[in-house]
């Protein structure tokens, strides 16, 4: 797969000004790095804190912005097993962590002190071939459409994770609201199955035994 030297990209150069569309390098990925020819990417609202300069941790300059990255593996690092040129994945805000530390342990990678923010710490997604970390890029079906995964990757990780560590079960409360949130979020959620689910439909003259 030919993979160009140059590429375009939108470049923060200085943090509260304008934004610049030019031509910088393609970079090889490190050895356990993967390089994605991004096809699509999302835009969140954080791009336009890293490029104000709001947040008390600093970015990096030059900048290329984004993590909301959807697209196809070009390059793989020389100790990258699991993930093939020619797989679909996605470039999401961690864009690496230590994979040590208590927290990597326990899967809450966002908390690593070492932790690398695709588009804030490291360039990320608003340029043609991004570089990520193969333990942390997203693994995408290829039937799945690349336009309709990328905004997903910031949105949709985000209140996926919150569902999963509030734990909700089918007495909780909140648990319709949280089917609907899910739902928003592109997510697929299995009709219910628990009691209140069969009388509901008993009541409306439906079969229980569906799947």
């Amino acid at each position: 797969m030919s993979i160009p030297s140059e590429q375009w990209a939108q470049v923060v150069e200085q943090t509260g000004k304008p934004v610049v569309y030019k031509k910088i390098p393609v970079q090889k990925p490190g050895p356990d790095e993967v390089l994605i020819n991004i096809k699509y990417s999302g835009v969140c609202h954080t791009d336009l804190h890293a490029v104000n300069g709001d947040w008390p941790l600093p970015t990096k300059l030059p900048l290329v912005g984004g993590h909301e990255g959807a697209g196809v593996v070009v390059a793989v690092g020389s100790l990258v097993e699991d993930v093939k040129v020619g797989d679909h994945a996605g470039v999401k805000w961690i864009n690496g962590s230590c994979l040590q530390c208590n927290f990597c342990q326990q899967s809450d990678e966002p908390l690593c002190a070492k932790a690398l923010l695709s588009g804030y710490t490291v360039d990320g997604t608003f340029q043609q071939y991004c570089i990520a970390k193969a333990a942390h890029v997203a693994r995408i079906p290829k039937e799945c459409d690349l336009e309709a995964i990328a905004p997903v990757l910031c949105a949709g990780i985000t209140v996926y994770k919150g569902l999963k560590e509030s734990h909700p079960t089918r007495t909780d409360r909140c648990h319709r609201r949280c089917r609907w949130w899910s739902r928003l979020a592109g997510m697929p959620v299995r009709k219910g199955h628990g009691p209140e689910h069969h009388r509901h439909r008993r009541r409306r003259g439906e079969a229980s035994n569906d799947c």
